[in-house]
């Protein structure tokens, strides 16, 4: 064999070489993206089979950014379930976004009758929402099966399921109530928050004079005014409602013999606490709008959990004429804590 021969026959195989294991490459990318592919649509898929859809009947007929999908155990028991609540709160954090938007379907089991006085309830309370959100009766429990959907709690709380543009789900919430802390996660798992504030070079104590730094944030009653400042996750969330129901009842009760006036406040955007006043108006509170979390840090009331989503914890200061702390709480339980707050009240 020459050498000419020889160069030309491992030229050859080092063609044959190469083009065996590009093929091999793009056959074992193919099969993991069609079988990924056929797994993400299932929900939507089943979603699909069920029907039943009002409102929004073409959800799917349209590119997503992604999906909410809320089954709730019960339509008429705001206690469980406050579907007005989460109606208005779909609606303002994901249903109005600009661009490609991530769309909400609200699932229902209730027998036929107490879902559609659910519907018509629903069109006339939220004309706007109605047409833009999905509502889906699954009459027959099947997509508690088809969706994988963790029922552990479902007897007292509904399940939130986040998916894709693709259908691919991305986590559950179970237990799930609008409550803040849920919907930041949903809210900005597709819409993130990316907050770089600095760290409070101060510290609020009972019994000393508020920061100087922090005056600014209550000046207009200072000297005139005792203030309760509070903290909340979210506007449009059910826990988040209880805390204001509960303080602006304290708000309209001492305002006059005990000169308190109620600050809330949350890093939730202005319009989504402008759609809370306008569905759950709440008397008594002073609501405000802390989309840069500039008030919530400075307050040491900004959090962000395992999830990396920020939110305002959940937190009270109470601040006689003076400037003076009377009372604080880090870490404030809408039952648990109210006793105590109210106590505290009437020692000013």
């Amino acid at each position: 064999m020459n050498k000419i021969t020889y160069f030309l026959i491992i030229f050859l195989l080092f063609n044959a070489c190469q083009t065996t294991t590009t093929t091999e490459k793009v056959v074992d990318d193919a099969k993991p993206a069609t079988s990924v592919a056929l797994a993400q649509s299932a929900a939507i898929k089943a979603i699909k089979e069920v029907g039943n859809l009002s409102g929004d009947t073409a959800v799917f007929d349209r590119p997503a950014k992604g999906y909410i999908v809320v089954y709730a155990p019960v339509l008429n028991d705001d206690y469980i379930f406050d579907h007005n609540l989460h109606i208005a709160g779909m609606y303002t954090y994901f249903e109005q976004e600009k661009g490609e938007k991530v769309e909400t379907i609200l699932i229902g089991k209730d027998d036929e009758g107490v879902f559609n006085d659910f519907l018509k309830n629903a069109q006339s309370t939220h004309k706007d929402a109605f047409s833009e959100l999905t509502f889906i009766h699954d009459k027959d429990s099947i997509l508690i099966q088809s969706l994988k959907l963790d029922t552990t709690h479902l007897d007292h709380g509904g399940v939130a399921v986040a998916y894709d543009k693709t259908g691919k789900e991305l986590f559950q919430e179970t237990e799930y109530k609008c409550q803040g802390e849920k919907l930041q996660r949903m809210y900005q798992h597709f819409y993130p928050r990316n907050l770089s504030l600095p760290k409070t070079a101060y510290e609020i104590k009972v019994g000393q004079k508020i920061p100087p730094e922090l005056t600014k944030y209550f000046a207009d009653y200072m000297g005139k005014q005792n203030v309760l400042m509070t903290f909340y996750p979210a506007p449009l969330s059910h826990s988040c409602s209880i805390q204001m129901r509960t303080l602006g009842q304290f708000a309209l009760e001492n305002m006059e013999t005990k000169d308190l006036k109620v600050i809330a406040v949350s890093i939730g955007s202005l319009q989504q606490v402008e759609a809370w006043q306008l569905h759950q108006p709440i008397k008594g509170l002073e609501m405000r709008a802390d989309s840069t979390g500039a008030v919530s840090n400075a307050f040491n009331s900004l959090l962000k959990d395992e999830y990396g989503v920020i939110y305002s914890d959940r937190t009270v200061f109470l601040i006689d004429k003076q400037g003076v702390v009377q009372y604080i709480n880090q870490d404030y339980d809408v039952r648990a804590d109210l006793d105590v707050l109210e106590n505290e009240i009437q020692k000013l």
